[in-house]
């Protein structure tokens, strides 16, 4: 993420990068946002009890793992009208439609990466958009059981 936003950044003087949550990772994120001279445009916020607000401040959410094993986190962002960059992880393309709720990106692929940030960060009609169908699903998740989701994800994956 850090890579991908220092090259975003370069065509991007006005972009900020925030990144909330203090974890185990917190010394090499610290790292690498010195390597590339990024001190003065990434904050790095320890813990808020109204992660909501972070995002729906946000024109886009970037998710870089590795990977995740649900990422309930893309939802969350998605709920509040923020369209989400994530890497092909956990349940990514369960919810998340790619050029629809935001962009999926290959794992590692910094140019990716930078491309989606792009695109969606200098079209705000698309970034509405963006927000606007992931809200809708959100809401659409949000009124379904536990037992309607599993028989849909059931339905969806059965050959």
């Amino acid at each position: 993420l850090i890579e991908a936003f220092a090259l975003f950044h370069t065509s991007h003087p006005d972009s900020v990068l925030r990144i909330v949550g203090e974890g185990e990772e917190y010394a090499h994120i610290l790292h690498a946002v010195k390597k590339y001279a990024l001190l003065s445009v990434v904050h790095i916020v320890p813990w808020t009890e109204h992660i909501e607000t972070e995002m729906a401040a946000a024109d886009v959410f970037v998710l870089t793992s590795l990977h995740e094993s649900y990422g309930l986190v893309l939802l969350e962002s998605l709920a509040t009208g923020t369209p989400v960059i994530t890497t092909d992880v956990g349940m990514a393309r369960e919810h998340v439609l790619d050029g629809i709720h935001g962009s999926i990106v290959p794992v590692n692929d910094v140019n990716a990466v930078v491309t989606s940030l792009c695109c969606i960060y200098e079209d705000r009609e698309l970034r509405k958009e963006m927000g606007r169908h992931g809200h809708e699903l959100a809401k659409k998740l949000s009124l379904q059981s536990r037992e309607q989701y599993a028989k849909e994800w059931v339905a969806a994956h059965t050959v």
